[in-house]
């Protein structure tokens, strides 16, 4: 028998929601990443609010039909078996939040009951498709060059298009150039 048989329903269906957060809140977390706002360490951004206003995991488990009495006591027997961290917050109005964090163990065993496969990691050197537009518009404002990249494309789309490396060795995408300033008489006489 499995440690997902071990489990009762109401434990299966809480270990579940805790999944979808989590996938929901990496997807949302790469996507930010890929538009250049800053990324965070994944234990910082894998902690799942359970018990504030309207959390996705808490609408998610009532979905589920499991919300009410004994959270806590499933939470804790999940964190027993190595499948969740728990923390509590600062005590605000007599009610402490909650936070879930799935583990690498929660989560392979979600994947094997449910039966998905594990995201795979790109071959190093594969571009994504942002990257790809980047090297399109670049292309196309040729010997003129970028005046302002489209939307989505940032700082470290363009960066990595510039640090791109080959089997260890350095093979820029794309190259910099600055362009020196140059002045303009002034009509008031004023250098």
């Amino acid at each position: 028998m499995s440690q997902w048989d071990d489990l009762n329903a109401r434990q299966q269906a809480y270990l579940k929601a805790v999944y979808v957060c989590d996938q929901t809140q990496e997807r949302a977390e790469k996507s930010r990443a890929a538009q250049d706002h800053s990324s965070q360490p994944a234990d910082q951004w894998r902690w799942i609010s359970y018990n504030g206003s309207n959390t996705r995991l808490l609408g998610t488990i009532k979905e589920m039909g499991y919300w009410g009495r004994g959270a806590g006591s499933t939470f804790e027997a999940l964190e027993r078996r190595g499948l969740v961290h728990c923390r509590y917050g600062r005590v605000a109005l007599g009610k402490s939040p909650l936070f879930v964090q799935i583990t690498r163990a929660g989560r392979k065993k979600v994947r094997e009951a449910l039966g998905l496969e594990a995201p795979k990691s790109l071959p190093p050197g594969t571009l994504r498709e942002w990257h790809w537009r980047a090297l399109v518009h670049a292309y196309q404002a040729g010997e003129r060059g970028v005046q302002e990249w489209p939307r989505g494309i940032g700082h470290m789309t363009v960066s990595r298009l510039r640090a791109y490396r080959l089997n260890g060795q350095g093979c820029p995408l794309i190259g910099w150039v600055e362009v020196p300033l140059r002045r303009l008489p002034s009509q008031d006489g004023c250098q």
